[in-house]
């Protein structure tokens, strides 16, 4: 059985897992362009990554920190594989200061081997909780959106970036929920409702 401590931090620790695998996704579902929520997508991954990579492998700096040992099971602190202390490095440099390092295209940082190596550590806690793990657990929940958003004043029109006022049609907004690399589309118009649905790749 759980302690209120485990569970509380497990429930904190769930949320950085959630959001890490949620900005990945997300982010494989949309295009290569310079946008604010592409951006801020990536911010997202290099935070929460950076976090899990705290939460297992540093030691406490305050009295205040949690760290993976809050979970008790035998779960210690282990020593950070060499590519994940590269990838943390990356990310660190790419979210907490202004360096050279943002000049690198996002190409050059391997997010799929920092993600590999982080749910490795994952795995190893569900394994270490066995029977004690929630079944429904925050680090699972799903990595959809529903607040993605797309301008439109017309049913095939994909400008990213705010609600459009045409000249000619009520404003409408685009709603895409991404599941993987699903996209369903409907437009909600402010005095008409939804739309039907369209679905695309």
């Amino acid at each position: 059985m759980l302690t209120e401590h485990e569970k509380t931090v497990l429930f904190h620790f769930g949320y950085e897992w959630w959001m890490f695998r949620a900005a990945a996704d997300l982010l494989q579902t949309l295009p290569g362009d310079d946008d604010p929520v592409r951006n801020a997508l990536i911010e997202s991954l290099a935070i929460h990554g950076r976090n899990l990579t705290c939460f297992f492998f540093d030691r406490k700096q305050w009295a205040t920190d949690w760290n993976v040992t809050d979970l008790g099971h035998g779960l210690t602190i282990e020593k950070m594989p060499s590519q994940l202390a590269t990838w943390r490095d990356d990310a660190s440099k790419r979210c907490a200061h202004l360096t050279i390092t943002r000049q690198n295209p996002l190409g050059t940082w391997d997010v799929d081997t920092g993600r590999r190596l982080i749910k490795e550590r994952v795995d190893h806690v569900r394994k270490a909780f066995g029977q004690d793990m929630p079944e429904e657990w925050t680090g699972d929940l799903p990595t959809t959106s529903k607040l993605l958003v797309e301008q439109s004043t017309g049913p095939d029109s994909t400008t990213a970036g705010h609600v459009a006022t045409g000249s000619t049609s009520t404003p409408r907004v685009r709603v895409q929920t991404v599941t993987g690399t699903m996209v369903e589309r409907h437009y909600v118009s402010d005095t008409t409702g939804p739309v039907s649905p369209k679905r695309g790749r």
